[in-house]
């Protein structure tokens, strides 16, 4: 739940500025707190919702109501603009977290669904017959679904049930990744079996929560708002993902101007340099076990030089400083991996053990010199345009919510949080 927790933070400092709502303060219902546009929200599935957020230190009330009243308020506007291969994997992220939310809330101290409550079936479970009309794809055919429906994989009854229940194949196989559905494909049991011991879980934990009297719907809806605003900052690159390029922001970035490129620059010149040269030592061993060895001595206290000399293969132990790799200059066209390697190393730190083609080696570098990066260059006008262009979508973003909140009624019970909301 620590990430769910990072995400809120994260989005709350998005949509901080958002000052300009009118909230009234007229809630006299104390199981209820909010109500955002004619939507009561219950007290207690925000003090829940609160509660599993919650990891080292306490997660204040103030923010979490202001996340989930901007969450409501663009939820509908935001839906509608998600492309519509985004909302499958919506709904099985809204089911999957509602359930991890509800786990965490019971403490994980259930594991599964007491087995006084499961009714044995024959085994092993046959998925054969529904993939033998269509063998080299995972997507089922109507005929496919019909099928999975009538192979029960396990059957329950609860206290609260008349008659047994079944969970048949198609109840887990939608839920599973492209992974799981070949593992389901090619009938791999023990799979099959894990994958239904955790729906079994999954049904007794909102069975749990039912006796409870948590509003499993309720929390659904805070948990698909947030996750709707999510996808849809993803989808127009609000933020930076590695190794991910977005098409809205590539387009954006190609109409920011040369000056703007030039003003962010000169402002943040400090972050954009690149070595130029260092002065390195190294130490070549033969093996990794001596290179383990080496290192643990060096963490202990060994002096660079005399493990260079007692320990190195290499000529250059007899140099001064011993192991020396001279200047190592980045435009060198003739640089060996070794000396490649000496360029990414931090200054008076030893290196772990680097493998090479020839052995393995140990750095310490004793200097290095960086420069920055011209403004000619054109990765880094590249990523100049994108950061550009990001703050951009952020602000358009941030408008937005302003728009909606500004036309949005929304409803307070003061006595329930004593204090007022986006104030200072």
């Amino acid at each position: 739940m620590g990430t769910i927790r990072g995400l809120m933070i994260l989005l709350l400092g998005l949509i901080s500025c958002a000052t300009n709502a009118e909230i009234h303060y007229n809630i006299n219902n104390p199981d209820i707190m909010l109500q955002i546009n004619q939507q009561p929200l219950s007290s207690n599935s925000i003090k829940i919702l609160q509660q599993t957020l919650e990891t080292r230190s306490p997660l204040p009330l103030k923010p979490l109501l202001e996340e989930i009243i901007i969450n409501r308020v663009m939820s509908a506007t935001l839906l509608k603009q998600l492309d519509e291969l985004i909302l499958p994997r919506l709904k099985q992220g809204v089911d999957s977290e509602v359930f991890a939310l509800l786990n965490q809330y019971f403490k994980h101290k259930i594991t599964m669904m007491p087995a006084k409550y499961i009714i044995p079936i024959p085994k092993p479970i046959k998925t054969k017959a529904v993939f033998k009309q269509n063998r080299s794809h995972l997507k089922l055919n109507p005929e496919q679904i019909k099928i999975a429906k009538t192979i029960r994989l396990a059957r329950y009854q609860l206290p609260n049930q008349p008659h047994p229940s079944d969970v048949n194949l198609w109840d887990i196989y939608p839920l599973q990744s492209i992974s799981g559905k070949q593992a389901i494909f090619n009938q791999n049991q023990a799979f099959i079996q894990q994958v239904t011991t955790q729906h079994l879980l999954k049904i007794y934990i909102y069975y749990l929560a039912e006796q409870a009297n948590i509003n499993i719907a309720e929390l659904s809806l805070l948990i698909k708002d947030k996750r709707i605003k999510q996808a849809y900052l993803h989808q127009i690159g609000a933020f930076q993902v590695l190794h991910e390029e977005n098409e809205q922001v590539y387009k954006r970035a190609k109409s920011i101007t040369d000056k703007a490129i030039q003003t962010y620059y000169k402002q943040h010149q400090q972050d954009y340099v690149q070595v130029t040269q260092v002065a390195a030592q190294h130490i070549h061993l033969d093996n990794q076990a001596l290179a383990d060895k080496v290192y643990a001595e060096l963490q202990q206290g060994m002096d660079f030089a005399t493990a260079v000399k007692t320990y190195s293969t290499t000529n250059d132990k007899q140099l001064t400083p011993p192991g020396d790799l001279n200047i190592i200059k980045v435009d060198d066209k003739d640089l060996t991996l070794v000396k490649k390697i000496a360029l990414l190393q931090p200054v008076n730190k030893i290196s772990r053990p680097f493998r090479t083609p020839n052995g393995w080696e140990i750095y310490l570098l004793r200097q290095r010199q960086q420069a920055p990066l011209p403004i000619t260059d054109e990765g880094l006008r590249h990523d100049i345009s994108k950061i550009l262009a990001r703050a951009e979508i952020r602000q358009e973003f941030n408008q937005l919510s302003k728009k909606l909140l500004k036309t949005a009624t929304i409803n307070v019970n003061y006595d329930l949080i004593a204090q007022k909301l986006y104030e200072e």
